[in-house]
């Protein structure tokens, strides 16, 4: 999320019969960067309790996990089920494996974009590279590094396969780069400047 300001959505819940039991959903929200400790110390012990444990790609500006709530976008996000990791133009900044020859995919951005920017490129992306394309949206959930993945018998753990803080990518030159959206081009303008407290949304 780099320097951004907003709150941070962890979400866990319990298999059962290999699906999650609605009953046992939890969500909790936490001040970013304030509380990032505090939400990784939580998804860490929940994950210890058996349950699974996911966290909303970007942060928002009120506790509830939808769309309009969506904060300005730092980084973008796909989801790689069986295709190859890309490692030319399109290399991401960060490589997590969910469970074996499944990962999820981030790209750090030189500077904060509108959400609804975030969501073309990201179905752009996952277009390009044969990624899931149920996974592009906004408020997408993906699972936390260091957790478990009860959805196998053999629990393997999330972990980082690669991370380079230094690799970013310029929203504008990952328009150019990947193959025409069929809307209009949107602008890429920046989200504004962070404050103290997580950025409120102004009625029309």
């Amino acid at each position: 999320f780099g320097r951004e300001q907003g709150l941070l959505a962890v979400w866990t819940g319990v298999r059962e019969d290999g699906k999650i039991s609605r009953e046992s959903i939890e969500e909790r929200f936490f001040n970013y960067p304030k509380a990032a400790l505090t939400a990784a110390k939580y998804a860490l012990e929940k994950a210890e309790e058996g349950r699974e444990v996911y966290f909303c790609v970007h942060l928002l500006t009120r506790p509830r996990r939808i769309k309009e709530n969506a904060a300005p976008i730092r980084s973008l996000w796909a989801e790689l089920d069986g295709a190859p990791v890309p490692n030319g133009q399109l290399k991401p900044t960060a490589v997590i494996e969910s469970s074996p020859g499944h990962f999820h995919l981030y790209w750090l951005l030189d500077s904060e974009i509108l959400p609804e920017v975030a969501e073309g490129l990201n179905k752009r992306i996952a277009s390009e590279i044969g990624a899931d394309l149920s996974g592009f949206d906004l408020t997408q959930l993906f699972r936390v590094p260091g957790t478990t993945n009860h959805k196998y018998a053999s629990a393997p753990e999330v972990t980082i396969q690669d991370l380079a803080g230094d690799r970013s990518y310029n929203a504008a030159d990952l328009d150019e780069l990947l193959p025409p959206s069929e809307k209009p081009k949107a602008e890429y303008q920046q989200g504004g400047e962070s404050g103290d407290e997580p950025p409120v949304v102004l009625s029309p």
